[in-house]
């Protein structure tokens, strides 16, 4: 079967290129369409906002009219909205509409455009999040049905790095490596001083660390003292510990390719990329349960830190009581892992394997394209009514 050319493939718009859209829209090797970033009348906002206070809003960041001109038969958005009669879909991570306001009004307004037939379909990227959509359209019984008649899962792709994972060497020390920029939000204050113990006894371990640090989070409600306590801890393992304020991805994939176990036992996380970037290159991860988390690793093929959590897979965090007791239930049972890994770190070769086949089986770039791509026909088909 001869190849489409780029001129002859449809066009599907979408309103931004950060890692969101990259990684669940952009990447995706498409066949018979090709995407394209499209501009619209928030634009201006978004841009006006970030120059002049340094920060977006959530509203303006997931709304999308541009009144007709952009010359795409279909768009396909990350978390945001189309106000206009283009046929359009969403991928979303939470739920829709995902907009910071608590005017009833307003967010009603938001559901029946995700009602409207110019919405053709809502994606959600784990089980996790359609669970928390349904339970949010609980609030719009006159919605629901035909919400939920449009909603289905498709997981992100993710490329395997490693061929086999057997042909990777287990050193004598071991490398532990966590990404992520909300350092606190991703548990790293547990891992500093689990690995801070480790490291005191002499024990094999040695830490990367790829983060801005940034504190403060919904989550862990840190400060800038926490923030100090931690800096001070890595400085005082300069051999063991190494800090990345910032790395491009494919510098944090290759880290991860060197790496043994990779670390994300955090307080919440709406997915968890860098467990499938990790486990993509043969480096099983230590995570905890939250949200989508058990979606994509358990202990076939990683380490889970049992959180208690609320219905919907969220950790509880609503007290400072409750994060207390939660940060250390996470601290015991992430040292716990790591001395068991250390003792036996065959198990790591083991569930690099696991988690590899896992990822070909439900991850593989091209069985997502083709998924994405029967979308996009549905919808044109139906010229954005409910497919």
């Amino acid at each position: 079967m001869s190849r489409i050319r780029d001129d002859e493939r449809l066009l599907v718009g979408t309103n931004g290129s950060d890692y969101n859209r990259r990684r669940n829209i952009f990447s995706l090797p498409l066949q018979r369409y090709r995407t394209v970033q499209v501009y619209d009348v928030f634009r201006l906002a978004r841009f006006l906002l970030y120059r002049g206070f340094g920060r977006s809003d959530q509203l303006i960041e997931n709304l999308f009219w541009d009144c007709g001109l952009n010359r795409c038969r279909l768009f396909h958005f990350f978390n945001a909205v189309s106000l206009g009669q283009t046929p359009w879909m969403t991928t979303f991570e939470t739920s829709l509409p995902r907009w910071r306001v608590s005017t009833e009004l307003f967010v009603h307004r938001g559901f029946r455009h995700l009602a409207s037939p110019s919405c053709g379909r809502l994606i959600a990227i784990s089980q996790c999040a359609y669970d928390i959509q349904c339970e949010r359209l609980d609030a719009v019984p006159e919605f629901r049905d035909v919400i939920i008649a449009k909603m289905s899962v498709v997981h992100p792709a993710q490329e395997i790095f490693v061929d086999d994972v057997a042909g990777k060497r287990i050193g004598d020390c071991l490398t532990f490596t966590l990404v992520g920029k909300d350092f606190f939000r991703k548990g790293g204050a547990e891992v500093l001083r689990v690995f801070a113990r480790l490291m005191a006894e002499g024990q094999p371990v040695r830490l990367n660390v790829v983060s801005s640090m940034a504190y403060g989070d919904y989550a862990t409600q840190t400060s800038r003292r926490d923030l100090d306590a931690a800096m001070q801890v890595m400085q005082q393992h300069p051999d063991k510990i190494r800090h990345y304020p910032q790395l491009p991805n494919a510098a944090v994939l290759e880290l991860l390719r060197a790496s043994d176990v990779g670390l994300l036992p955090s307080y919440a996380d709406t997915y968890g990329y860098s467990v499938l970037e990790a486990q993509a290159n043969g480096c099983p991860v230590i995570s905890t349960n939250v949200r989508a988390l058990p979606e994509i690793n358990d202990d076939e093929r990683g380490w889970v830190i049992d959180l208690p959590k609320d219905q919907l897979g969220n950790a509880r965090v609503s007290s400072a009581e409750a994060r207390a007791h939660l940060s250390g239930l996470l601290e015991e049972q992430l040292e716990a892992i790591v001395r068991a890994i250390l003792r036996d770190p065959g198990t790591i070769r083991e569930k690099a394997a696991r988690a590899v086949a896992h990822l070909k089986k439900a991850h593989d770039p091209q069985t997502q394209a083709r998924k994405i791509e029967d979308i996009y026909d549905s919808v044109l088909a139906t010229g954005g009514a409910n497919a």
